[in-house]
């Protein structure tokens, strides 16, 4: 059984394997190579409790992670980097430090070639106006030796509707302070502690779904049009509840996926979420796939390619 301390020195000879390999490839008077070396240094002198190499794994983790949930496990054994969308404030606090501390981490890698970040910019509609929005960061980070890239495809991806993430309360503020960032506390105001988030919610928002904790809109009653992420709920549900909702969902699915007369199908997967056969991350993950591949135009029928993608990924 691997102990905390093995996974800790496996995690810590990747680092030095890659900075290695990487330095070895790299010529003496690109500036790369004297960032790799002051990192590979670094890893001898103060091993995981350096900030930077802490970035770098979790970067990497999250870029396998990403990989193999999108793509399939041979893409994450193959790829030679990894490219996703994730806000830094969310990386800031799962590191347990501020999001200037995230940006100093992250400067020596950058010059080292080993990641890239860029903060993603999109166009929405809010209140009748055309407005720039910021998404959240882009990070390209390198899983095997080389120097991380973006494609100009990676930057012009549309990876997030924040228009309607906004208007849902989907934002990392709200992972974050669920509760708010302050509070009046008899005369006085109290700031309160953020949040500690977990590495699955990461990975989840790198893939689209953007899990956020104790929403209202996430506890549907029998009133209430839950979205599909209440998918996450069921299981935890007041029974009395579960029929309705569940009804609710089907109806809603089968609208969004051009596929009115499937809502038997679609309660069907619901019913088998409650039972503990189909893991509700795997269903979200592949309705979200659907349902853009149906308004894009690149699947007529929703729910045969929903189906489809459950098959590929049990």
């Amino acid at each position: 059984m691997m102990t905390v301390q093995d996974g800790e020195n496996r995690a810590l000879a990747w680092v030095r394997r890659l900075l290695q390999q990487t330095l070895a490839e790299t010529p003496e008077d690109d500036p790369r190579h004297q960032a790799l070396q002051d990192l590979l240094a670094l890893a001898e002198e103060k091993g995981l409790e350096a900030g930077p190499l802490r970035l770098l794994l979790l970067l990497a983790a999250l870029g396998r992670r990403y990989l193999r949930e999108r793509f399939g496990p041979k893409a994450a054994r193959k790829a030679g980097q990894a490219v996703f969308h994730l806000p830094v404030d969310l990386v800031a606090s799962f590191l347990g430090v501020h999001r200037t501390t995230v940006w100093r981490w992250a400067a020596p890698l950058e010059e080292a070639g080993l990641i890239r970040s860029k903060t993603h910019v999109a166009t929405a509609v809010r209140g009748g106006e055309a407005q720039n929005l910021n998404t959240g960061t882009v990070w390209a980070v390198r899983l095997k030796p080389g120097r991380a890239r973006f494609e100009h495809g990676d930057l012009t991806h549309p990876w997030r509707d924040m228009a309607k993430d906004l208007e849902e309360g989907r934002t990392a503020f709200r992972v974050i302070y669920p509760k708010g960032k302050r509070r009046k506390k008899g005369d006085q105001t109290e700031r309160l502690r953020p949040e500690r988030v977990s590495l699955e919610l990461l990975v989840k928002w790198t893939l689209g779904i953007r899990e956020v904790p104790a929403l209202d809109f996430l506890r549907p009653a029998p009133t209430e049009n839950p979205t599909i992420e209440a998918a996450f709920l069921l299981a935890e549900m007041e029974a009395q509840d579960r029929p309705t909702v569940i009804d609710l969902l089907s109806e809603r699915m089968a609208h969004e996926l051009g596929d009115p007369h499937s809502r038997r199908f679609y309660a069907g997967l619901l019913w088998k979420v409650v039972e503990g056969k189909l893991s509700p991350h795997a269903l979200v993950h592949a309705y979200h796939r659907a349902r853009a591949a149906v308004r894009e135009g690149y699947a007529r029928r929703g729910g045969a390619f929903l189906q489809h993608l459950l098959e590929a990924a049990a």
